[in-house]
């Protein structure tokens, strides 16, 4: 392991690689779930999957987690310190992702053994995406009318 980690992480390219690769792969597979592109059927297997893949990546982010500490640089372990971070607040998103995905998708399976159609199913959560939209649009235009309004009063 110190072999792999001299001279600015040769083992620790490999598990960043093997993490970033993972994080795609669980990235693709939320981006179907919430998409509706498998079938119902199959997407408890599918977020299983993703859940796997989430665990996977948080275990080797703990890997990178102590291989960065062992590196002598300090210039290199500071950019290996921020590259497992970004990994380790990726995967904690994505898990937050696929847990919303999981206390949308029982709503809808309530509503729908309730008795709601398939179109106003697709309704709420065209509304729900719209909503988020809108949220970030906000965020993005306070931060504007901040920045403008400081300018303003130098």
């Amino acid at each position: 392991m110190a072999s792999g980690t001299m001279g600015g992480g040769g083992g620790l390219s490999e598990v960043y690689s093997s993490a970033k690769k993972i994080l795609l792969k669980a990235r693709y597979g939320i981006e179907r779930l919430e998409r509706f592109e498998s079938a119902p059927m199959d997407s408890p297997d599918l977020s299983s999957s993703v859940k796997r893949d989430i665990t996977e990546v948080q275990s080797l982010c703990s890997n990178m987690d102590a291989l960065w500490r062992s590196i002598s640089v300090k210039s290199q372990r500071d950019l290996w310190r921020r590259k497992t971070e970004q990994v380790g607040e990726e995967a904690e998103y994505l898990n937050q992702s696929l847990e919303k995905y999981i206390a949308q998708r029982k709503a809808l399976d309530v509503l729908n053994t309730v008795g709601l159609s398939n179109s106003v199913l697709r309704l709420i959560e065209r509304r729900n995406r719209v909503d988020t939209w809108i949220k970030y649009a906000g965020m993005i235009a306070t931060l504007v009318i901040l920045y403008l309004f400081i300018r303003w009063t130098r």
